[in-house]
């Protein structure tokens, strides 16, 4: 009988034994024991290896359960060695479909027999990029009383239970550090059995005693560099304190949590929980851009915590974000009496919030690029190239957010996409613009300032043709959280003039127009007056602005457009009595727009240069570089050498 003719009856005589079934069952009890038992060992802080053993023992009990399922059955008079059959026994008993039904089921066997494999001796070797190992050491007791030497270790139980149940942390079992540390002996050290433990962040410390006060000293190490880059101090008196230790596991859940936002260097003391906990709910809420929606939590986090500065800092941003120039400047004094409190690097953060405040655009790009040096994965990506474009410099706009990119770190924030393809263009580089345009339009599909970037780069490559589609479909769009179609579209005619194409430039305003009086008409007033000077219909703008001004006779923003409709229109008269106004006001929190205002009226009166001199006074007093570049407010400078050299990109 050659081979062939035997494999039938051999995988006939694995049914009849019913080995595929045992193969089958014990593999996937086998994975449900291994996974069961991980959780309970991590629940339990059991060593490590403990569980591996378990998970070894169970692997090689699967061949030995293979052998016991072939040699013996269970019957009703007990466990029997199997009766052996001759192959004509065999084969008078078994249906032809036993093969194809014997090979899958001793398919499926060896399939779940190699995941149970895979899941005992692989899939922990190394974390998931997600989560990052920390060893936790025993506190070195320095007080000189033996009594308290259990004290460091349960102060590192403590330790680690913070870190395991917040942030991207594992903590590796307090067993398994101390195993490590005992096998090295007097050579041991806290990097080097980090190290062999595969931890990236160490934390160790000391106790001492001053008086009736224990003094708790612990600092987190980077084992991979060896860097020892936080350090923090508990304290609180009796020979087993509780509540001292109640603290300090507070404590180190705090700093686990603040760890993914702040950098810990610039902590003088962690926050309690609840203090870091509103915080980083702030800062998450932040990073969208819902500035408003952030400061309750920050404000919450420093009511918790009024030794944090943090949530303060970001407050302070958070009004001027939202022009809520009083709040900021509340905000910034208060901070500015503690002072002397801050680290260099909240220090930096504060002066940086003042130089906001005050409209200091290069001040606070200097502070910014100090911010980068200090933590380049928080200040030196959006925040950097944010500071860089308002300046003037696109190209360190670009390289800070090409940066990011550079290192694999996806941006979830759709204002790095609209800043990625604004640092293009502003250098010329139309087509990298429209790439980041449109892939920002792919996670972000109804931000319209990113359609706007994409038609604002296909203008300025001469592709025209193809953004008569792309403005059809935009005048179907809902107004978004940060635009509307209407404004989008006088955006893009904006650019269409700046670009060289008038007629162009007229039909997409008289779009716009029509846009805002079917779709959006309460929002028409202030925008409309601004799209029919773009439509070159100056006296509509004046005949809408007028009844504006009088029933808001202090904004400066009406009193401006209203100076430009006026001196299209060619009554000069009018026209400089607007500028007078504006030259006459004497109020706090202007940062230039009078001065800007001013220098487009002088624009369209012919006196070129005294407007470009404003301009530049403007842009000393708080007003940003990207608002001069392409607003048809300007247009009687366009190509005039001293305007195109004062919009020209610095650096």
């Amino acid at each position: 009988m050659n081979v062939a003719s035997k494999l039938p009856l051999f995988l006939a005589e694995l049914k009849r034994r019913k080995v595929t079934r045992v193969a089958v069952v014990y593999a996937v009890v086998g994975i449900g024991v291994i996974e069961g038992a991980q959780l309970l060992f991590e629940a339990l802080a059991l060593p490590l290896v403990a569980w591996r053993v378990l998970a070894i023992l169970i692997f090689l009990g699967f061949p030995v359960a293979l052998v016991l399922a072939w040699a013996v059955e269970v019957t009703p008079e007990g466990i029997q060695r199997t009766p052996d059959l001759t192959p004509e026994q065999l084969s008078a008993q078994t249906p032809g479909k036993s093969t194809s039904i014997s090979w899958v089921l001793a398919g499926v066997g060896l399939a779940v027999a190699l995941a149970a494999g895979y899941f005992t001796f692989f899939r922990d070797r190394e974390p998931t990029p997600q989560e990052d190992l920390v060893a936790v050491f025993p506190l070195e007791n320095r007080t000189g009383d033996s009594a308290l030497d259990p004290l460091g270790k349960t102060a590192a139980y403590r330790i680690a239970a913070g870190f395991g149940t917040v942030g991207p942390w594992r903590v590796l079992a307090n067993n398994d550090v101390e195993s490590v540390l005992k096998g090295a002996g007097e050579a041991a050290s806290a990097r080097n059995t980090g190290l062999e433990l595969g931890a990236d962040l160490a934390i160790t410390g000391h106790i001492t005693e001053i008086g009736d006060t224990l003094l708790f000293w612990w600092e987190l190490m980077d084992v991979s560099t060896g860097e020892r880059f936080a350090s923090f101090e508990v304290s609180g008196s009796g020979t087993f304190p509780t509540s001292v230790l109640e603290d300090l596991q507070q404590r180190a859940t705090s700093a686990a949590v603040l760890m993914t936002v702040v950098d810990l260097r610039a902590l003088p003391s962690v926050p309690t929980y609840e203090a870091a906990q509103s915080y980083v709910r702030g800062i998450s809420i932040f990073r969208t851009g819902d500035w408003a929606g952030s400061l309750p939590h920050f404000l919450e986090s420093y009511e918790a915590d009024t030794t944090f500065l943090h949530p303060l800092l970001s407050a302070a941003t958070a009004f001027v974000n939202l022009e809520l120039w009083y709040e900021a400047d509340s905000t910034v004094a208060i901070l500015g009496d503690r002072r002397a409190e801050m680290s260099r690097s909240q220090g930096l953060q504060f002066e940086s919030a003042v130089s906001n405040l005050s409209g200091n655009w290069p001040e606070a790009l200097r502070l910014r690029r100090l911010m980068a040096q200090e933590d380049p994965a928080r200040w030196g990506g959006y925040g950097l190239a944010h500071a860089a474009l308002m300046a003037g410099y696109p190209a360190e706009a670009l390289e800070a957010l090409e940066g990011v990119l550079d290192e694999g770190q996806e941006s979830e924030w759709l204002w790095f996409w609209e800043h990625l393809a604004w640092a293009n263009h502003a250098l010329g580089r139309h087509r990298e613009a429209l790439d980041a345009a449109r892939e920002g339009q792919a996670l972000f599909p109804d931000f319209l300032l990113l359609r706007w970037r994409e038609i604002q780069a296909l203008v300025a490559m001469e592709r025209l043709e193809q953004i008569r589609p792309l403005l059809s479909e935009l005048e179907g769009k809902d107004p978004g959280e940060y635009s509307s179609p209407g404004w989008v579209l006088g955006l893009v005619a904006a650019d269409l003039a700046r670009f060289g194409h008038p007629e162009e430039s007229r039909q997409a305003a008289e779009r716009a127009i029509e846009r805002y009086r079917t779709r959006d008409p309460d929002r028409f007033q202030m925008d409309g007056a601004d799209l029919l000077l773009r439509a070159g219909r100056p006296l509509e703008a004046v005949n809408l602005l007028l009844p504006l001004v009088e029933a808001a006779p202090d904004d400066i923003n009406l009193r401006g457009l209203l100076g430009v409709a006026l001196a299209m229109t060619d009554d000069q008269a009018q026209a400089e009595v607007q500028a007078s106004w504006l030259e006459e006001l004497d109020r706090p929190y202007l940062f230039g727009l009078d001065t800007y205002w001013r220098a487009a009226i002088l624009a369209h009166l012919d006196g070129r240069d005294e407007a470009t001199r404003l301009l530049r006074q403007a842009l000393g007093e708080g007003v940003p570089y990207a608002v001069l570049v392409s607003p048809s407010h300007f247009m009687p400078l366009w190509g005039y050498e001293p305007f195109e050299q004062l919009v020209a990109p610095k650096g």
